[in-house]
């Protein structure tokens, strides 16, 4: 089961090659990033649904679990993947309750969100997203909601649109955003824009959300964070310092980096438990020892 594409990484506009200059003059698209676990449906030739998770290539018996209990599901994933067995489905599993990152309110049921579709015979191109909404209607399947649709001229426009979301999204409590564009030769651009859940206000979440959580009882062990995932969380964290110290020549950046550690080591700590969280993988503990060995270089990004 290892030949299922895995999806593209979704990284922040600034990780695009082009730093989203590339979106200039296209159409993009801006849809609901949901708090969940994302995962790849197909069929094998045997008729039999095939589930791996998003870096998993055979999904976790809970996973599989939970999704052959969300009503009617498994019929309706059969049913389209027997109409178009060169498919893989790309979805969310929003589980009942709280979410990895306590963002969205809590939700009273499962349920799983397709967000893309992926044809492996025909160039492996992605199907565009009208195809994607009446396939989708067809069988009954729930889809990631679009929150905007527009065509930035300038990047000044790009970014504008991305912080009106963004104060979209902590007001009604929605993850972030995940934009979607198109290239001339049909391969698609994709890329995320977040919010932390300190950003919501306070009166938008429940007294019982709000109160301290007893310590759960540790589940099973977790795999360890693979290298890639713990280079993009440290990039990640390189990105925010680089927003939380402003505009600045990037030789005082980088001297900032290495001399305020107080700042830089609280949000490697973050966002290499935010990636854990995400990507069900244990958190490293290691955060000092990443801070002291990682290069600039790799924390920009620089085609290492």
């Amino acid at each position: 089961m290892g030949d299922i594409p895995k999806y593209l990484e979704v990284e922040p506009l600034r990780r695009l090659p082009e730093e989203g200059r590339e979106l200039i003059g296209k159409e993009v698209w801006l849809f609901w990033k949901r708090d969940g676990e994302q995962t790849r449906v197909t069929m094998d030739n045997e008729h039999k649904l095939i589930i791996a998770g998003h870096n998993l290539d055979e999904a976790t018996e809970d996973v599989v679990r939970q999704i052959g209990l969300i009503d009617g599901l498994k019929d309706k994933l059969t049913k389209l993947l027997l109409q178009w067995d060169d498919l893989v489905l790309y979805g969310e599993l929003v589980r009942a309750g709280n979410g990895p990152t306590k963002i969205e309110a809590i939700r009273p049921k499962a349920s799983w969100v397709l967000f893309d579709a992926r044809h492996t015979f025909l160039n492996d191109l992605f199907m565009q997203h009208g195809n994607l909404i009446r396939m989708a209607q067809l069988y009954g399947l729930e889809t990631a909601p679009l929150y905007k649709m527009f065509t930035p001229h300038t990047m000044e426009e790009l970014l504008t649109e991305l912080e009106q979301a963004k104060v979209w999204c902590r007001m009604n409590r929605i993850e972030g955003v995940v934009g979607k564009s198109f290239s001339e030769n049909g391969e698609m651009i994709v890329f995320k824009s977040k919010i932390e859940r300190s950003e919501i206000p306070k009166e938008l979440f429940t007294e019982e959300e709000l109160r301290p959580k007893r310590k759960e009882p540790e589940g099973p062990q977790l795999p360890p964070m693979p290298e890639e995932k713990v280079l993009r969380a440290l990039q990640h964290a390189w990105d925010q310092f680089v927003e939380t110290i402003g505009d600045k020549a990037p030789e005082l950046v980088e001297q900032y980096w290495k001399g305020r550690r107080a700042i830089a080591i609280p949000l490697i700590v973050k966002q290499l438990k935010l990636e854990a969280d995400e990507h069900g993988f244990s958190v490293p503990r290691n955060a000092y020892q990443l801070y002291l060995e990682t290069s600039i270089e790799k924390l920009r990004g620089d085609k290492v």
